[in-house]
């Protein structure tokens, strides 16, 4: 419950000062935005809820407490390592604006929060096919839900690093 708050906590702050304008900025056509980095975000933890909420088996994969404490400890992932997300993930500007965004991904950590603060079954019990990982138990998928957002905050620094990133006056 403690890392659900604090990675969202993470993501809000790193964009807590940035304008709409600066939202849209991308580093080269082919680059998300700020504001594709947090419609991603929402897009997957809304994904990865019904992996863990829904889209599950009940015998799966017997997991490894060692891979969730790696996948924990991840901090979203090396970055030098690019991914390609899952089509379905892709940001396409659903939301008209980074505040509409950012609500988006707030309600959705939300949910998920209050899901995991009532859950009483095992999520290491269940199983579920993640995009990227495949087979994996529902506490590893909840772990990469945890983590995600501190992948994309990495990103948000590296856009806002970028010398044509638009300056607040």
């Amino acid at each position: 419950m403690e890392r659900l708050g604090h990675t969202r906590d993470e993501l809000l702050l790193s964009i807590r000062d940035v304008s709409e304008e600066q939202s849209r900025f991308k580093m080269s056509p082919d680059r998300w935005s700020i504001r594709d980095c947090v419609e991603h975000v929402v897009l997957a933890e809304q994904f990865m809820y019904l992996l863990i909420t829904r889209d599950h088996t009940l015998s799966g994969p017997p997991g490894s407490l060692e891979r969730e404490k790696a996948i924990l400890g991840s901090r979203g992932g090396n970055r030098n390592r690019k991914l390609m997300a899952p089509e379905s993930s892709w940001p396409t500007g659903r939301f008209d604006s980074l505040e509409y965004t950012v609500d988006a991904f707030v309600s959705a950590r939300g949910e998920t929060i209050r899901y995991v603060s009532g859950c009483e079954d095992d999520l290491r019990a269940r199983s579920t096919i993640h995009p990227l990982l495949g087979a994996i138990n529902c506490q590893e998928c909840l772990a990469l839900l945890i983590v995600h957002p501190l992948r994309h905050v990495e990103q948000i620094r590296e856009i806002k690093d970028s010398p044509h990133y638009p300056r607040r006056l």
